[in-house]
């Protein structure tokens, strides 16, 4: 059996390449249909080709009770071909299906396994065509595998409307707009009610959209345009909600502008509902096999949407994630790229500042020591690998995997990132002080890590003027973005404003220049937190949602008075990490000013038990005492 499945491996190896350099889109996947169903016919099994639709199939073994079925998907992305790895789901549900029909007839087990090859799932709803066709309508339960940067078997996969809105007024020439309707202009003015919207959203709904109409030539006034959406929410009621949301966007542009708008809906994704018996048992044996499993509370983000939601809305199934060892953005040129390099066994160098750095800088610790131990880099790229994962380790308060793991031997940025550790690990930490400021004059001042944890120790003693002097001939963007958080907690905003400038001019849209720019602009406050808000806001859409941003989404907020928007927030970040000390310290500020004082001593002994030593709590216990020395002393004077 072990030398077949490696045979059936090598095959597939084989279409697998096939399918990457055949990206074909949905509905048009004519080659992946007669690929994947000649190598199936060739294994011997009975297949239905064109089933149902043109491009799907059916692959049957066995009968009877119980029966399962397995997907399949195959299509690709306009632009970006296999973006999102339907050539690796297509591969994983064929070997899925062979091998477990091999194990019932070596094992003379009844019951039944269907692989179904589903077309068009970017965007065509080919499962709920299928099952509305009766395809699983003897079925038991169904399952699927989608490559992901991460193994999980409840992993947040939601619901989704696809939509469109026409308008409609007439034309005219554009010298002479008054005597037409401009259909374009009811378009753009709906496309901006709906970001209008989004303050008004829950963290966890989503909406995307483009203009796929906008008019023939710039000298006739448009008579038609179109904009076409996708609206997620976690649930098929959530779903309706912002739909009509939405859709009220939408009418009230049109109306604004004398326009006809018809709205069509044109698909709906149901969420994921993963069946827990047939999970529990897929997650025993993929620890068995060695993976590590992550359960959807640690899952970092909200996922996308997937017409295999339909499937678990009709029969029970798990949808469940296998990790390919990347951290990639989904649905981009940068995963068709990074997918390509993995399956080819090339160094992925160029994707180091996305999966390791970035995850960082945005406060996704565990991923990024995880694409630290899977990400293929090349050797001149393992000593910066290694200092962000062990500062990754630092900021879970691991200090003892990087003490044990950092050397007398090691280069000098590795040592410092280690006196670091040791510094807040320690109970003396004057030694480590005293240490530190004995060894300054032999820094190599050009290090710029050696320098940024040397400052970074400083920092934490508040010796401001020792710390930018580590830090001010740095023309590293963190030594930059420390120096203005220094000039912050000096109330030097002119000084501050300036260091930015400088972050502006070496990378404007490097991740540490928009973070240090939107704490900058929390700090200016007034306008200016609007400004921080969609920074914080455009990082969490970007990449994904952490408590670090969750936290700079609702100071925002507080400052703004939108107590309750920055609750949900600050629940959505104690989901992630209950234990945060900012996410506990501001929920004790927000729930304060929305009068919920009955959680605020709750939220004070979970940071006062996990956090013995934070400054809050020390300040806040100084307080207690100089209160009730206060009251003692009154009472005694009366």
């Amino acid at each position: 059996m072990e030398s077949a499945n490696q045979d059936l491996m090598s095959e597939l190896t084989a279409i697998n390449e096939y399918l990457w350099n055949n990206p074909e889109l949905a509905f048009e996947e004519y080659k992946a249909h007669d690929c994947l169903t000649d190598f199936l016919e060739k294994s011997g099994f009975n297949v239905t080709k064109n089933y149902i639709l043109k491009t799907g199939f059916k692959a049957e073994f066995g009968s009877g009770q119980p029966h399962a079925v397995v997907f399949s998907e195959f299509d690709a992305l306009p632009g970006l071909g296999h973006a999102c790895g339907h050539n690796l789901i297509a591969i994983v549900g064929i070997y899925t299906f062979v091998v477990a029909a091999r194990l019932l007839k070596e094992r003379n087990i009844s019951g039944k396994l269907t692989l179904l090859g589903s077309p068009a799932e970017e965007g065509g709803g080919g499962k709920e065509i299928m099952i509305k066709a009766g395809a699983i309508n003897n079925a038991d339960f169904a399952v699927m595998a989608h490559p992901n940067f991460l193994n999980a078997v409840y992993p947040k996969l939601v619901a989704r409307q696809s939509l469109t809105a026409n308008f409609k007024g007439f034309s005219c020439h554009a010298t002479r707009p008054w005597n037409g309707r401009n259909a374009l202009d009811a378009a753009v003015l709906a496309y901006t009610n709906c970001n209008a919207l989004r303050h008004a959203m829950k963290p966890n709904w989503r909406m995307h959209g483009i203009f796929s109409k906008g008019g023939e030539k710039p000298n006739i006034v448009p008579s038609e345009a179109e904009l076409y959406f996708y609206v997620r929410a976690p649930t098929g009621s959530e779903l309706t909600i912002l739909t009509e949301k939405i859709e009220k966007c939408f009418e009230a542009a049109a109306s604004a502008l004398e326009c006809d708008v018809e709205v069509t809906h044109i698909s709906l994704y149901q969420n994921v509902i993963t069946n827990a018996i047939i999970a529990k048992v897929f997650s025993k044996y993929y620890i068995e096999s060695g993976e590590q499993l992550f359960d959807e509370v640690t899952h970092p983000y909200m996922g996308g949407s997937t017409d295999f939601g339909n499937v678990t809305h009709t029969i029970p199934g798990i949808h469940p994630y296998f990790d390919i060892r990347t951290d990639s953005i989904p649905h981009s040129l940068y995963q068709r790229e990074i997918l390509f390099q993995l399956e080819m066994g090339q160094y992925s160098d160029e994707y180091f500042d996305a999966n390791i750095k970035n995850n960082f800088l945005i406060g996704y610790y565990q991923g990024c020591i995880e694409q630290g131990q899977q990400l293929r880099l090349s050797p001149e790229k393992h000593l910066e690998r290694d200092i962000f994962v062990f500062r990754a380790y630092i900021a879970q308060k691991k200090y003892t995997v990087v003490l044990d793991e950092i050397s007398k031997s090691s280069p000098p940025a590795l040592q410092a990132v280690r006196q670091y550790a040791q510094y807040l690990h320690s109970s003396s930490k004057s030694i480590v002080l005293d240490e530190l400021k004995s060894k300054m004059q032999s820094f190599d001042a050009a290090n710029d890590v050696v320098m940024l944890m040397a400052a970074s120790i400083f920092y934490h003693e508040q010796e401001y003027e020792d710390a930018l002097r580590c830090l001010h001939q740095s023309s590293n963007l963190e030594c930059m973005g420390l120096s203005v958080k220094i000039y912050m907690a000096l109330d030097r905003l002119d000084l501050a404003a300036k260091e930015i400038k400088n972050m502006i001019d070496i990378d404007e849209d490097a991740t540490v220049t928009q973070l240090t720019m939107a704490s900058f602009c929390i700090a200016k406050g007034g306008s200016k937190l609007k400004e921080a808000f969609d920074i914080f806001q455009e990082m969490v859409d970007k990449y994904c949602s952490t408590p670090l941003l969750l936290n700079g989404m609702a100071v925002s907020c507080i400052h703004q008075g939108k107590m309750d928007m920055a609750v949900e927030y600050l629940k959505e970040a104690l989901d992630k990490d209950p234990n945060h000390p900012e996410t506990l310290i501001n929920l004790i500020v927000a729930s304060h000013h929305i009068g919920k004082t009955e959680v605020v001593g709750r939220y004070y002994s979970q940071l006062k038990d996990s956090h013995p030593n934070h400054p809050y709590i020390k300040d806040c216990t100084q307080k207690e005492a100089d209160f009730d020395r206060a009251c003692a002393a009154l009472s005694v004077n009366a």
